[in-house]
C-alpha cells in the first residue's frame, strides 16, 4: 500500500495541473505521513515495461481492428494511437488499453500539448481517433460497453481546452519549446546538422543569459 501511495503522489507532482481538489495541496504532507506508518509490501507494483514490440502490436492489431474504421498507418489518426499507446505506457500506469474520463483529460487537456509539437491538423484528428481507440481499447480488456461510452463522452468535453492549450508555448514543456524555437527559426527538424547548429547557438545564448 505504502508503494502504491508514494506512485499515485509521484505520477500527480509530475502531471501539470492534474485534475485533484482544492485540498490535495494542503493534504499531501499528511498523507505521505500517514501512509509511512503503512508496512511495505514485499511486492514491486511499479508500472510494467511496455516493450517496443508490444507497442507495434497493439498499434497494428489496432489498425485491423473494425473500430479503427480504415485508418491507416502514417495519417494523423494512426499517429494519434500511436501516442495514446506510449502516453498510457510511458506516463500512467503502464497499461496501454486501460483507459478512463481522467486519463482522457491528462492526454488531452495535458500531455498532448505539452509534449507535441504538430500542426493543427494532427489535434484535429484527437477526437474521432481517440475514440476509436479507447473503444477498441475496452473491448479488448472486456469491459462493460456503458463504461466505454462514458470514457468516450470525456473527448469531447476537453478538445476545445486542448486546442487551446496548443497556442500557449508557456505551457510546453521545455523540449516541445525548444523545438518550437527551431521551427520558428526555419531549421528543419530533420536535418541533423542545422539541428546541431541551432543547438549550440542556443547553449550559447542560455549561458549568456
Amino acid at each position: 500500500m505504502l508503494i502504491r501511495i508514494h506512485a499515485a503522489i509521484e505520477l500527480t507532482d509530475m502531471t501539470f495541473h492534474p485534475p485533484v481538489g482544492v485540498d490535495y495541496a494542503r493534504l499531501r504532507a499528511l498523507a505521505l505521513l500517514r501512509a509511512s506508518d503503512l508496512p511495505l509490501a514485499d511486492i514491486d507494483v511499479g508500472a510494467p515495461e511496455v516493450s517496443a514490440e508490444e507497442r507495434d502490436r497493439l498499434f497494428e492489431e489496432f489498425l485491423a481492428s473494425p473500430e479503427a474504421g480504415g485508418i491507416k498507418s502514417g495519417n494523423d489518426e494512426a499517429e494519434i494511437a500511436s501516442l495514446a499507446i506510449d502516453f498510457c505506457s510511458d506516463y500512467v500506469d503502464g497499461q496501454p488499453l486501460r483507459w478512463s474520463p481522467v486519463v482522457v483529460e491528462l492526454f488531452m487537456a495535458d500531455w498532448l500539448p505539452r509534449k507535441v509539437l504538430a500542426d493543427r491538423g494532427l489535434f484535429d484528428a484527437v477526437p474521432d481517433a481517440l475514440e476509436a481507440w479507447v473503444t477498441y481499447a475496452g473491448r479488448k480488456r472486456g469491459i462493460p460497453g456503458w463504461a466505454i461510452a462514458r470514457t468516450a463522452e470525456a473527448i469531447p468535453k476537453w478538445t476545445d481546452a486542448m486546442i487551446e492549450a496548443t497556442g500557449d508555448r508557456s505551457a510546453a514543456d521545455p523540449a516541445k519549446q525548444f523545438l518550437a524555437a527551431a521551427e520558428d527559426a526555419g531549421v528543419d527538424l530533420t536535418d541533423e546538422r542545422a539541428l546541431a547548429s541551432f543547438i549550440a547557438g542556443w547553449n550559447a545564448r542560455s549561458d549568456a543569459a
